[in-house]
């Protein structure tokens, strides 16, 4: 019996670990856009889906391409926000409104970098935010999928403050540099996106999600040990 007892209460501890681990960013189908699937010249940089989403600390894309992801220098993924239509700018009728602020992911073959850029005020900018805590970074399904976000009211250093709020609505379009697919096309206006109030448990950017996992994958070693132990008796 004290043996029985000691496997369910270790299998209790493992359940609580697991419970605490993040799972998948999750996008609802609701803040997403289909763009056309043939209108960039080069397959590896079509737009295929863009999808929207926020926590209360982080504000997170999710990009599907047609095809796998090409690791040049110069290819990016950018999106472009607009807090007000009168501020920022349309950099000289490059794009088809006016936005406030870039979130560029510029993956490579040795890392992946994502940086910020603050229209309205130079000083604001800042580079590489995931090796600074304030950006994420993932690519999935062979490379077609590229998620990444920046953190929301939150500085590095007086730098990378992305100002904005649960319950504004900003407006967004995505360009995929070296080919220039835009997502909504030109001419067919931004995406129009609400900050939603939603919990953070899948959007801890910091070292957190590295610690949960290291805990549970050395509890779950020491349970089964513990098993096989008390087995023999």
């Amino acid at each position: 019996m004290k043996n029985k007892r000691l496997v369910l209460s270790l299998f209790l501890i493992l359940l609580l670990c697991g419970s605490l681990l993040p799972i998948a960013n999750c996008y609802s189908t609701e803040n997403s856009y289909t763009d056309s699937s043939s209108d960039a010249t080069t397959p590896y940089t079509e737009i295929l889906i863009v999808w929207v989403d926020n926590s209360l600390s982080l504000l997170q894309f999710k990009v599907e391409m047609k095809e796998s992801w090409n690791f040049t220098a110069l290819c990016q993924i950018s999106a472009y926000i607009s807090v007000d239509p009168i501020t920022g700018t349309n950099w000289g009728g490059f794009m088809d409104f006016n936005f406030d602020y870039i979130i560029i992911s510029t993956p490579s073959l040795t890392e992946d970098r994502v940086h910020f850029l603050d229209i309205n005020n130079g000083t604001n900018d800042l580079d590489e935010g995931e090796d600074l805590g304030m950006a994420f970074s993932l690519f999935s399904n062979n490379n077609k999928t590229i998620e990444f976000g920046w953190k929301l009211k939150t500085y590095y250093n007086g730098k990378g403050y992305l100002n904005l709020s649960i319950g504004q609505t900003i407006q967004i379009k995505f360009y995929a540099a070296q080919d220039s697919d835009f997502a909504p096309d030109i001419g067919l206006g931004p995406m129009n996106y609400t900050l939603e109030w939603q919990s953070d448990p899948n959007n801890q950017i910091s070292g957190f999600n590295a610690i949960l996992i290291t805990t549970w994958s050395i509890g779950t070693i020491i349970a089964l040990m513990f098993i096989k132990k008390y087995k023999k008796y």
